[in-house]
């Protein structure tokens, strides 16, 4: 009786210990799933940012190609124009933009032009 006894203490020492190793772990575990989700996050954000301002810049490149052709262009014209060959460029590829991105690639042309302009 008194082995029995013994045994299912034994057991049930093991258990216990078994359950806190897995408690232990997952609570190890947890931090670093957490801090992989945010780099993963930020990777795709990083990516999508790379795309978008690249397409901006195909479409300023087209746009003054445009331009060069047609000097009475206006600088509100080539703006618009740059939005729309974005815009267009993003539908044709089929690439999710919110709202967000579409006001950063804005004003990402707007800084590139006025940057661009100061060097005349």
């Amino acid at each position: 009786m008194i082995v029995m006894l013994t045994d299912g203490v034994a057991m049930a020492n093991q258990i216990i210990s078994l359950i806190c190793a897995v408690v232990g772990l997952i609570c190890t575990l947890i931090p670093i799933v957490i801090v992989a989700i945010r780099f993963v996050a930020k990777a795709i954000k990083d990516k999508n940012w790379k795309q978008l301002r690249s397409i901006a810049d195909t479409a300023m490149k087209e746009v003054e190609d445009y331009s060069k052709k047609h000097p009475a262009i206006t600088s509100e014209d080539k703006l618009k124009m740059a939005l729309d060959i974005r815009q267009k460029t993003l539908v044709s590829r089929n690439i999710a933009f919110s709202d967000k991105d579409k006001e950063n690639v804005e004003a990402y042309i707007n800084q590139t032009i006025k940057l661009f302009n100061s060097r005349k």
